[in-house]
């Protein structure tokens, strides 16, 4: 099992009872695996697809504890992920209009509603960023293993998810760039203390101290080395 599996494990174990937190994280999670359909006459439909298992698992759990949304997890081979198969949830028109009203896609006036693009709920609160970006790594979010190197990135479709990114990040006094890497733009972080920061944040503990014991046999092997 990778390193960014265990993380990714260890962060959908955890318990969200905040509303709140829970909208915040389908917000990141709806930026890195949703994709949109059209059906004419201004209808849409958005499916969710990832090929970690227990991701698929996490955003059928948000969606019904927060939005009362029930979709039927299903496996499909989805070309945008190559040719293999992966974990889908397939919303209906209404539920995709539930989700995207509640996380602000939509904007409700009275000439009708009005589509908004980027999920815009609001990251005001401390709580709410802590969950964002738990959304964000567990979507687009990979990790090397420690004794390997330090090097944490997520890969984003487009540079204003990637902006947005960055600025909830460095809200945390985390440094972090970003490069154009062919067609996606990448928030990335290397430096080790930056990284267990961000696992902190991210609140995954277990990950979070294997990185810091395998950065002090590092730090020590290099003191013996210099000696």
């Amino acid at each position: 099992m990778s390193f960014s599996t265990e993380v990714k494990q260890e962060l959908v174990s955890l318990r969200i009872e905040k509303s709140c937190c829970m909208l915040s994280e389908l917000n990141a999670l709806t930026q890195s695996c949703a994709s949109m359909t059209l059906h004419g006459r201004g209808q849409v439909s958005i499916a969710f697809s990832s090929e970690n298992v227990t991701v698929a698992k996490r955003v059928f759990i948000l969606l019904k504890k927060r939005l009362e949304i029930n979709a039927t997890p299903h496996f499909n081979k989805v070309e945008r992920f190559g040719g293999r198969r992966v974990c889908v949830i397939r919303l209906s028109q209404g539920d995709t209009r539930k989700l995207m009203l509640s996380l602000h896609m939509l904007h409700e006036s009275e000439q009708g509603e009005v589509y908004r693009g980027l999920p815009r709920r609001a990251l005001t609160r401390k709580c709410c960023q802590h969950a964002f970006l738990r959304g964000a790594f567990l979507g687009e979010g990979s990790v090397t293993a420690p004794e390997h190197g330090y090097h944490l990135e997520f890969v984003c479709t487009d540079e204003d998810k990637a902006r947005q990114l960055q600025s909830v990040i460095q809200g945390f006094d985390i440094e972090a760039k970003i490069v154009l890497r062919k067609k996606y733009y990448v928030v990335y972080l290397k430096e080790g203390s930056g990284i267990v920061d961000l696992l902190n944040v991210c609140e995954a503990p277990v990950a979070l101290m294997k990185l810091e014991n395998m950065r002090i046999v590092k730090e020590m092997r290099n003191s013996v080395n210099r000696r």
